[in-house]
């Protein structure tokens, strides 16, 4: 279930809006995210969702979000998906969804 706060609940909105406009996601219209997530990485490894749900994601749970978003929803783009100093998840990210 997805709440009302949640990145999927945010996408949904946006989507909706995009019918009520009369246009077709994924035809022609497409989704690009700026995550902004340093602004998230606590420093220590693990990404904090403080905002929101609170939620604590590890580097690798980071990179199975986008995929699940990105497979789920018309994303082309990520900015900022990891943290700037986050190297091994910018890798991670990249190998997973750098052909996308």
């Amino acid at each position: 279930m997805r709440t009302k706060n949640s990145a999927e609940a945010a996408i949904e909105v946006i989507l909706q809006a995009v019918k009520d406009a009369g246009y077709k996601a994924g035809q022609g219209v497409f989704l690009a995210l700026d995550v902004a997530s340093s602004e998230f990485y606590t420093g220590n490894g693990t990404y904090t969702f403080k905002k929101s749900s609170g939620k604590k994601l590890s580097p690798a749970e980071l990179v199975a979000f986008y995929a699940d978003l990105t497979s789920r929803y018309p994303i082309i783009s990520i900015e900022d998906g990891c943290a700037e100093s986050d190297w091994q998840t910018w890798k991670a990210l990249t190998d997973k969804l750098g052909g996308k």
